[in-house]
This record gives C-alpha cells, structure tokens and sequence, in this order.
C-alpha cells in the first residue's frame, strides 16, 4: 500500500439505489469510472452496494481510523471521481501538537515586545 506519512485507505464502498435520480451520476461512475480506478489501483479493495430508497454515498474506511463518508447525491461522475481521490489521499492522521516555541530567524520589524512596551504615556 502507497502512504502519505500516515494510515492508508484499505477499502472503498460505493453506494447507491438502482433506480433512484439522486444516483444517476453514481450508476454512470460505476459503470465507466470504476473499473479504470480498480485497474489502476489494485492495492484497494472496491465494493458496490445497492441501497434501496437511500441517497448515494462514498465510504473510505482506514488502516486505522474511523471510516469518512462522503454523500453523492446528484453528483456527476467527475465530481464523485474528485471525491473518490479525496477519499484515496485522506491519511486519518491526527493533529500534532508541538510542545515546544517556534523561533523566526526573521526579526519583526516592530521591534521587541518587553513589559514596557504599551505604558501609559500620560498623553491621553
């Protein structure tokens, strides 16, 4: 499996009811799109599953992680196909937290900030 640095998309399910509009474009992704995505990408495992009354959706599940899930409805198979990428190049990583400042090397051009920068001046 292909890794970006952190956990990988192991299996794609696509979803969608047979004789539905809302899945229109998923029926023509499956039929012209899908294959293409299978040969070429042979490390993910692809399931279809038809759901009956049901609007249409995307669902990446993870090496670890919990699965994303995307809805299709009445999308066209270039904007599932941009989904479906997403979907592929999602890591699952969680945010890091650094423990430590970030130095510039860069000086700020206002100067220093100290304790007696914003004191009165008695002006006002």
């Amino acid at each position: 499996m292909a890794r970006y640095g952190g956990w990988t998309m192991k299996k794609l399910t696509v979803a969608y009811c047979e004789f539905s509009g809302s899945s229109n474009g998923v029926r023509e992704f499956v039929e012209r799109a899908l294959p293409v995505f299978k040969e070429k990408f042979p490390q993910y495992e692809v399931a279809t599953q038809v759901v009956r009354g049901k609007h249409p959706y995307l669902k990446g599940e993870y090496v670890k992680g919990k699965p994303r899930v995307v809805g299709v409805k009445n999308l066209g198979p270039k904007d599932i196909e941009y989904h479906v990428t997403n979907l592929r190049r999602h890591t699952n990583d969680k945010a890091t937290i650094f423990k430590s400042r970030v130095l510039s090397k860069t000086p700020s051009i206002q100067g220093k900030w100290t304790t007696s920068t914003f004191q009165e001046t008695g002006l006002n």
